[in-house]
């Protein structure tokens, strides 16, 4: 089912989220740290996302967007802007369906990015490291191939990255604060 872009979702759609993207992530660890805890007064709990595949929490979203297009919308490909996280999350869950993904990147991404998105089968384009620039060749790119557009700030990210908050707190029936760092955050 391709989830509705326009309105945030509800604890129906959220977990309908997490049962699409169960087959393909980790479920990766909780922690929390005494130190933390003491300092703000509060419990937190760090999600350790930089052991998910792709090395990033963004993989939840991505593989919710790509798993969630139709099959003549997959048939397109799929192409997104990023200087990493985004870029290799995109092309991973493209992989895993077995579509093209097209990725803008900076021509100064750091090459880790770099090599991580060529060996999850991205097709890079480099362009010179502006917005405007990143935007010009995206949609030259888009013109050229006709694939669904990805961007890290779409509804449809959002809505998958949820699941990853849920997944730990779903129990306690309280509502969650998300802070965002390096780790995601989450107060139950």
């Amino acid at each position: 089912m391709k989830p509705d872009v326009k309105k945030a979702p509800d604890r129906s759609g959220i977990l309908a989220a997490r049962k699409a993207i169960d087959p393909y992530i980790h479920r990766t660890h909780v922690l929390t740290s005494t130190a933390l805890n003491t300092i703000t007064g509060c419990h937190l709990y760090c999600k350790c996302e930089n052991f998910q595949k792709g090395g990033a929490f963004k993989f939840r979203g991505a593989s919710r967007a790509v798993m969630g297009l139709s099959d003549s919308e997959a048939a397109r490909g799929v192409a997104t802007h990023s200087s990493g996280n985004h870029a290799q999350a995109l092309s991973l869950a493209a992989h895993k369906r077995g579509i093209r993904a097209d990725i803008v990147m900076p021509e100064n991404a750091p090459r880790v990015k770099v090599s991580a998105v060529k060996s999850y089968g991205g097709n890079i384009t480099f362009c010179k490291p502006t917005l405007a620039d990143r935007e010009a060749t995206l949609q030259s790119v888009i013109e050229k191939m006709a694939p669904w557009r990805s961007t890290p700030t779409t509804i449809t990210v959002l809505s998958a990255v949820r699941p990853q908050q849920q997944q730990n707190c779903l129990k306690t029936h309280r509502p969650l604060t998300v802070w965002w760092c390096r780790l995601v955050v989450e107060v139950c």
